[in-house]
């Protein structure tokens, strides 16, 4: 039995969680397309394509894009709904996701569904939250700026050199022990720099404080790292 829902657009990382996300997507799609009245897919081919797709799917009219993979497709899809220019490509267009992938820590702050069917219940009920999101200008290594949006947490120093131990590292034994062994590796080998931080806010208006430092985390959300929950009371 299906019933009226928002147009759906699901964007899907194969390779996500060392490629179970792909190998189990069709049992998933099953399930969901015994209540929903229909939907579309697009599989993820290359870094970044998720937003690409995420752009390209609200430009046919979706009204709903779920992301289906880890917290790097999350982003992805997150900065899809916003043009090359950073501008919304449909405002009333929703966000939601279904965790499959490496850490896992959007889903400790906003509870998603677990199983196919509860996806598809959620799809079909239509309840909906406004949640924040993060804005970050940086300079890339090729002396570029770039803008990026984000939902969960934007963090530099130890935590990059995580990331990209992570990329390195097998993921058979899970995402959390696949963060812990880069965790360990990174700190292992890291040189704290010297940054300088000018904040915002608070009774002492805007001040600068410069020192050495392991990370600096801005936390929309309570977790990073495979469950690092560096702002329990984020959200």
């Amino acid at each position: 039995m299906t019933t009226s829902h928002p147009s759906t657009c699901f964007i899907v990382n194969p390779t996500s969680a060392s490629g179970r996300t792909g190998k189990s997507w069709a049992k998933t799609a099953a399930v969901l397309e015994q209540s929903l009245s229909g939907f579309s897919v697009k599989m993820t081919s290359a870094p970044l394509d998720a937003i690409r797709l995420t752009r390209e799917a609200l430009r046919e009219g979706h009204e709903l894009i779920v992301s289906v993979g880890g917290d790097g497709t999350n982003n992805e899809v997150v900065n899809g709904f916003f043009d090359e220019q950073g501008e919304y490509i449909q405002p009333n267009a929703m966000f939601s996701f279904f965790p499959s992938g490496t850490g896992g820590d959007l889903r400790r702050t906003l509870v998603p569904a677990s199983t196919p069917q509860q996806l598809a219940d959620m799809i079909l009920c239509g309840t909906c939250q406004d949640v924040d999101l993060g804005c970050a200008e940086v300079t890339l290594e090729d002396g570029s700026r770039c803008k990026r949006f984000f939902i969960n947490i934007a963090s530099f120093g130890l935590s990059g050199a995580v990331n990209e131990n992570v990329r390195k590292t097998t993921k058979l034994l899970g995402g959390t022990i696949a963060f812990y062994i880069a965790t360990v590796r990174a700190i292992l080998g890291y040189n704290k720099p010297v940054v300088s931080l000018e904040l915002e806010g608070g009774e002492e208006g805007t001040r600068t404080e410069t020192g050495r430092i392991s990370t600096v985390a801005v936390s929309n959300c309570t977790s990073f790292g495979g469950g690092m929950r560096v702002a329990p009371h984020a959200l």
